[in-house]
């Protein structure tokens, strides 16, 4: 009795002679096609089960491989932003600082873990910053470079000089 799955054949029920000699009857059949019917299926999911085991061990094979890759370029930018001589400190569109490299943290006198996650404007608390602010805030907003000399304030209050450039960095598919 063939088992068929899809319109092929997955198999072949083979049934040798019956104890004691009996043939089989059409209620044996019967019930051996119903088998036969409900195999088929049932092999058919098998096959799915082991090709999704496959799948899903190719993709975490290929989600470790990026991950590593991923971890790999971000430990190459982390060099290259602490190497870098001038203070740098990264934000989001919102002025929230997201990191800042050693430089910076000599300059202003706060450490990353006291200032990541703040508002970049809190370190311009100074009147004669509230224009060039609004300035910064625009360039923020639409995405443009800006650059100026403002004063910034170290930790302690001290005033010092700093020369900002912004620059947003746009995701590859941006222009």
């Amino acid at each position: 009795m063939p088992v068929i799955g899809h319109g092929q054949v997955l198999g072949l029920f083979a049934l040798g002679a019956k104890l004691g000699g009996d043939i089989f009857s059409g209620e044996d059949m019967d019930i051996l096609r119903i088998v036969a019917q409900q195999t088929g299926p049932l092999i058919e999911n098998i096959h799915l089960v082991t090709r999704l085991r496959q799948y899903a061990a190719g993709l975490e094979q290929r989600v470790e491989e990026r991950t590593a890759e991923l971890h790999a370029a971000k430990e190459r930018v982390e060099a290259v932003l602490s190497s870098v001589g001038d203070g740098v400190f990264v934000t989001d569109l919102n002025g929230i600082i997201l990191t800042v490299n050693r430089a910076f943290e000599d300059q202003s006198g706060y450490p990353a873990i006291e200032i990541v996650g703040q508002q970049m404007f809190a370190l311009l608390a100074d009147q004669e910053n509230q224009e060039k602010e609004a300035e910064i805030r625009a360039a923020l907003e639409s995405q443009f470079n800006w650059s100026g000399e403002l004063m910034a304030q170290r930790k302690g209050g001290r005033m010092y000089d700093v020369q900002l450039t912004i620059a947003p960095v746009r995701n590859q598919g941006a222009r």
